[in-house]
């Protein structure tokens, strides 16, 4: 996520470039995207081994870039979906809670930077390829994710660095973050290590068109309607909520062939209700809406054979429901 304040060492398994930066210029650089898969894998073992948060994942959207002299690979930049809430960030923005639910998404975050050699031998190689990694990254979303990007985040921990290159590069420190770090989408984890907030905007209006009452035409269609399927609920929310329903008996007959539990199945439906869904067709577009990460939050069955976590569809839902509101009934009277 950030530039390294010491040096780094060199990765001498994958590359000897060392040497090679001693000799660096900027016109010798090429930075590229990672898209192949086998270099996807490479660039995620790298970031795991050498960045210090040890962690390759991206949330939500998301782009990987390289940096490369004669082939070898001297430098990784991550960029993600941006923080769901940033207190700092949507007060500099002038954001309102649903312009925020409807604009986020312009937004990119500078999730990883990682050098792969010692940063003394060419010191201004980070604030170098920060700008160019920001000239190309709007054009780079649209193209991926068929919208462009107004504004860039990144969050550098003041215990371990000091921001130099992200300074260099003229992004803006706005204030520090409240302690918390994103550990799944839109989930959030207390860490109690604050860390300093900067933004680069890529459009000179950038915070005048985030926070209008209005896009402009030209980026109107790029605007999102807040959806009622947001999720709701904290990670520790979603355990919660599982251990409550946790003693459920299965009310089904023959139980569940995909989905066994019972629990699971009430956990998806009623933090679909939270959300604002209240009929089983929306309920169960809901489940189908939930990404792994929630999924897995709320208990669903993990499928070996596919490596993913299932959604139950809306037909077991209603069943599992209805099920077990007549075997409450039956019970209680």
């Amino acid at each position: 996520m950030v530039c390294p304040k010491h040096p780094a060492r060199s990765v001498r398994a994958e590359h000897p470039v060392t040497a090679a930066l001693a000799q660096l210029s900027p016109q010798s650089v090429t930075l590229r995207l990672v898209t192949e898969p086998k270099e996807q894998a490479r660039w995620n073992t790298l970031v795991r081994r050498h960045h210090y948060l040890k962690e390759h994942r991206l949330v939500g959207e998301s782009l990987r870039y390289v940096a490369e002299q004669h082939g070898q690979w001297i430098a990784l930049l991550g960029w993600s979906s941006a923080a769901f809430h940033l207190r700092p960030r949507d007060a500099w923005i002038g954001w309102t809670d649903g312009q925020r639910q409807a604009r986020r998404h312009l937004v990119a975050c500078n999730a990883r930077f990682l050098l792969l050699g010692a940063k003394a031998q060419h010191p201004h190689l980070a604030s170098h390829l920060l700008a160019r990694n920001l000239e190309r990254l709007s054009d780079d979303w649209f193209q991926h994710y068929g919208h462009p990007i107004l504004l860039a985040e990144t969050f550098v921990d003041p215990q371990r660095f000091e921001g130099t290159c992200y300074r260099a590069a003229n992004w803006i420190q706005i204030g520090l973050t409240q302690g918390y770090a994103r550990s799944r989408l839109d989930f959030y984890q207390l860490h109690a290590q604050p860390k300093a907030i900067f933004l680069y905007p890529l459009h000179p209006k950038a915070r005048s068109l985030l926070s209008a009452p209005d896009l402009p035409t030209r980026l109107a269609p790029h605007e999102r309607t807040p959806s009622p399927t947001t999720f709701p609920l904290k990670s520790g929310q979603s355990r919660s909520l599982l251990q409550v329903l946790k003693p459920l008996r299965d009310p089904r007959r023959f139980g569940g062939k995909r989905h066994r539990q019972v629990a699971s199945i009430v956990a998806i439906a009623t933090t679909a209700m939270i959300a604002g869904n209240n009929n089983l067709l929306a309920i169960g577009q809901f489940a189908q809406s939930l990404n792994q990460n929630q999924l897995c939050a709320l208990g669903a069955t993990h499928s070996r054979k596919i490596r993913q976590y299932l959604a139950p569809s809306e037909t077991t839902i209603r069943r599992t429901l209805q099920n077990w509101t007549a075997s409450v009934t039956t019970t209680t009277s």
